[in-house]
């Protein structure tokens, strides 16, 4: 999932948390909704830099892996090329 995808995750998953906590207290003013957030914002702060944290990581994670695996292709490629080159070479006599 590209970063993009992840902030729009994690918003769309906070405005339902939004709703969720003005369901339940019965008030659905947004400044009353957020006023009821005072409690616990540092966790709320903690729990989004964390999540946005471990996505990056695994973001970059997962490049780093195929980044490798696509070198390892084309270094396999390489070298069976350079063989039947030189089996070629060899074949027709050629030093």
């Amino acid at each position: 999932m590209a970063m993009p995808v992840w902030l729009i995750v994690i918003g769309v998953i906070v405005v339902i948390a939004l709703l969720l906590i003005g369901l339940l207290t019965g008030n659905l003013d947004w400044l009353d909704v957020l006023g009821a957030l005072d409690c616990c914002s540092f966790f709320a702060i903690l729990v989004v830099a964390s999540l946005v944290t471990i996505g990056g990581l695994v973001l970059w994670h997962s490049l780093l892996l195929a980044e490798v695996a696509g070198a390892s292709i084309i270094t396999a490629i390489l070298i069976g090329w350079c063989l039947a080159l030189r089996k070629q070479f060899l074949a027709n006599g050629k030093r």
